[in-house]
């Protein structure tokens, strides 16, 4: 049998076992557990010590870890709650006030901004992909602003609704688009990219609309009741295999897995989410989504964000404009909310994490980004999720 170096493995496991103990105890740190990890994975990887080089293992790890966040970011996205608010708020309310209107404006705002900022950063010379750098400036992180808003906003508001309307809206949309721009740049037609997408919402649409039905029939569940006293955990097994089949079927029509994995979580009812929840999450982030994160920062290019006068004032600038990006298209809200409550809005709203890290790498992966962009991305991404649920929950949102 061929010998395996999983030493790396091992580093990695204990990292990702002490960091959030020193996360959660040590008082003045105050991060997200998350960001410590790719902290950590910054210090073992290629800008600090230099203990960890990438290798099939740890790529298939990273990769399904990848794929696991994006799908329970899906599952934290409650489709049929939204809808039916909206439904409802649209009889009672004007135009205008619509939740789903708000969500809507402030994601056409914030692509107008994010690509009149793109535009200018190509005359630095770090990008000639406009567009593609303008959807990695509007990606919001749902996996951060989901807990926040529960945590902080236990009433069903409307300007709750707006504000995961408007992360879901953000991350689904640019999915959908970067599967587009990147499948057109690899040589494909535009007619088979849009055929592609489509037969991928169109299996959505079924899995959602009977996926559900189709489990909760009475045979199904006897046959499930029985594989759970047997300790077999059905639900977590066909969980992995719709995700699975879901990042398969993309990855044979052309499209990134990214939207596939996000599309499968969204795809299962709020009732089998909460059933889900703490099974995958002693799945998820008890081994796989750690080590995504921690190579993340192993992956981590501090020499090509330092290495020009040039380089840094990019950074400066596009962390500064990642927070004006979300914040100008949220004052919009101050046509019924107070501007607190609009501003507290485009601040949460402004973290970004493994959404925007992923596309980036993408981007990175096809050139159109440089390396010194794609380690300021990381570097926003980092600071972005740390300070925006900070200030979000110190300026709590009045109720309506």
């Amino acid at each position: 049998m061929q010998q395996i170096d999983l030493l790396p493995l091992l580093i990695i496991t204990i990292l990702a076992f002490i960091i959030p103990l020193l996360t959660s105890h040590i008082r003045w740190l105050v991060i997200p557990s998350v960001v410590g990890e790719i902290i950590g994975g910054i210090i073992i990887g290629k800008s600090g010590f230099n203990l960890i080089h990438p290798n099939p293992w740890l790529d298939f790890l990273y990769l399904f870890g990848f794929a696991l966040l994006m799908f329970m970011t899906g599952l934290e996205i409650d489709l049929s709650q939204l809808i039916t608010v909206q439904r409802r708020q649209q009889i009672k309310e004007r135009f205008l006030f619509n939740p789903m209107v708000m969500a809507i404006i402030i994601f056409l705002l914030t692509f107008a901004i994010s690509f009149a900022v793109a535009r200018g950063i190509t005359w630095l010379g770090f990008t000639e992909n406009i567009f593609l750098l303008s959807l990695i400036l509007c990606t919001t992180s749902v996996d951060i602003v989901v807990p926040t808003v529960k945590e902080h906003m236990p009433e069903d508001t409307s300007l709750k609704q707006v504000i995961l309307l408007a992360a879901v809206i953000s991350d689904v949309v640019i999915a959908a688009l970067v599967t587009f721009v990147i499948a057109t740049q690899e040589g494909g037609l535009i007619v088979k990219s849009i055929a592609s997408i489509f037969v991928l919402f169109a299996a959505f649409s079924l899995m959602a609309r009977f996926g559900g039905k189709f489990v909760s029939l009475g045979r199904i569940q006897q046959v499930i009741s029985k594989f759970t006293y047997a300790g077999w955990h059905p639900h977590v097994r066909g969980a992995i295999v719709l995700m699975m089949l879901f990042v398969v079927l993309a990855q044979w029509l052309g499209i990134e897995f990214i939207l596939g994995a996000l599309l499968a979580g969204i795809a299962i009812p709020p009732e089998g989410a909460s059933r889900l929840e703490g099974k995958l999450d002693a799945l998820g982030y008890g081994f796989f989504i750690p080590i995504f994160f921690i190579m993340i920062g192993v992956r981590f290019d501090l020499s090509a964000l330092v290495s020009s006068n040039q380089a840094i004032l990019l950074t400066l600038l596009l962390i500064v404009a990642a927070f004006l990006i979300k914040v100008l298209p949220s004052l919009i809200l101050c046509v019924r909310y107070s501007l607190r409550d609009s501003l507290s809005a485009g601040i949460l709203l402004s973290s970004r994490l493994g959404f925007t890290i992923a596309v980036a790498a993408i981007a990175l992966q096809f050139g159109a980004i440089s390396e010194a962009m794609n380690s300021t991305i990381i570097l926003i991404a980092i600071i972005s999720s740390t300070v925006a649920p900070i200030l979000f929950a110190r300026s709590l949102p009045k109720k309506d």
